[in-house]
């Protein structure tokens, strides 16, 4: 086994961590721990279909990239809390936040800030998140057979399921109406929540930990 290609090519993935361990006895052997940095995974793949969306000129695979776009993100979001709540937090979320109502992601945000400074996430500070979740729970991950739709004076609206919005309005309560200005939509605010949200914290976090949860992928795409 060649342990120097094990390595360059583990390593080689932004945000990994490797390390390799020599047994050496009647037989030699080795053996390779390799830690993969998932949130940024997920981000970047996110940031490839959407420019994928928006390249394209073709109006099917316009909403098409939006629409995977957008259910990358909440595994993006997933990741970032797992990763917070295993450092910070030693109990099991329903002893640290009551809010069963709540996605368990915003939940373990909820409860790391809580254990850090003492005080409470507001809910105005997560609504758009919480919606981006709703965009996952209610449209992409449970879809219905057929979508019923009526029109209402605020154009089409989804008949057999209740979807509400609590701050991001103009997303789409269908799977097939995501289109890029939806995806923009999403990293804007995820930028904007994970920004304010680590600021927060960050005098209680490593320089290694601040670095990978900072959203750098989101900032270069969209700004400060």
């Amino acid at each position: 086994m060649n342990i120097k290609k094990i390595w360059n090519r583990l390593g080689s993935n932004k945000g990994a961590a490797v390390s390799v361990g020599v047994s050496v006895g009647v037989n030699v052997s080795t053996s390779a721990v390799y830690s993969e940095a998932t949130a940024k995974r997920f981000i970047e793949d996110a940031i490839f279909l959407y420019k994928q969306a928006i390249a394209s000129n073709d109006e099917l695979e316009h909403k098409r990239f939006s629409r995977l776009t957008i259910m990358v993100i909440p595994f993006y979001l997933e990741s970032l809390s797992n990763f917070l709540f295993d450092i910070f937090i030693d109990k099991k979320l329903d002893d640290v936040d009551k809010r069963s109502e709540l996605p368990e992601s915003i939940r373990r945000f909820r409860a790391v800030y809580n254990k850090l400074l003492n005080k409470e996430l507001k809910d105005k500070d997560f609504n758009g998140i919480r919606d981006i979740f709703t965009v996952r729970n209610k449209i992409t991950a449970h879809p219905a057979g057929r979508s019923k739709m009526r029109t209402t004076e605020n154009g089409w609206e989804r008949e057999d399921k209740n979807i509400f919005y609590y701050k991001l309005g103009r997303l789409p309560k269908v799977y097939s109406h995501f289109y890029p200005e939806h995806a923009d939509l999403v990293f804007i605010e995820v930028r904007d929540f994970l920004t304010k949200y680590i600021n927060s914290i960050k005098h209680k976090l490593t320089e290694e930990q601040y670095n990978y949860i900072w959203p750098n992928e989101l900032i270069e795409l969209k700004g400060t």
